[in-house]
């Protein structure tokens, strides 16, 4: 039975439909029948699943971290107001939980980890379009001290300086 509970936590924290495990496991286990006559290969078959379980729980929770710290280091880097923060409060703070303290159903879900990717993909999609802008105001700001200052050089260099530096950074 201690194995079923913690299927049953795992298969909620995951996002993973806990009916289909069990009978998965052993078809006998998910029927409403009380009596059950259990072998050994019953007993063991949940510990198993239980543990496969638990490996997969420790992948997702390491890429779930790993979107936090990038998460992080992006709004941070960028000055994101914490208001916009707020709404991905419950990813930051699982930035340095253990296996144990992550219990929320979900919180390892498939559909909620493509979510937080894809707000890291936006937020590394601003970055760059942010990064792009201001390579492009500084090529502004040199060509116009260039202009003040009566420096008319290769007019090629900033030409292939601008689409260069763009580039790179898009």
């Amino acid at each position: 039975m201690e194995h079923l509970n913690t299927l049953h936590s795992l298969c909620e924290v995951l996002g993973v439909d806990f009916k289909q495990t069990v009978n998965e496991v052993h078809p006998s286990l998910g029927e409403a029948d009380e009596s059950k006559n259990l072998s050994n290969c019953t007993i063991e078959s949940p510990a198993s699943a239980t543990s496969r379980l638990r490996e997969l729980k420790v992948q997702r929770m390491q890429k779930l971290q790993d979107l936090a710290s990038s998460m992080l280091e992006l709004w941070n880097l960028m000055d994101t107001p914490l208001e916009e923060q707020q709404m991905f409060q419950n990813v930051t703070c699982n930035i340095a939980a253990s296996e144990h303290e992550i219990t929320e159903p979900n919180t390892l879900s498939i559909d909620f980890l493509s979510y937080v990717e894809s707000e890291v993909l936006r937020l590394e999609q601003l970055k760059a379009s942010k990064m792009k802008d201001l390579v492009i105001k500084k090529k502004t700001e040199l060509e116009e001290h260039r202009r003040r200052a009566h420096l008319f050089g290769e007019e090629g260099y900033a030409a292939e300086f601008r689409d260069e530096a763009i580039e790179a950074v898009g």
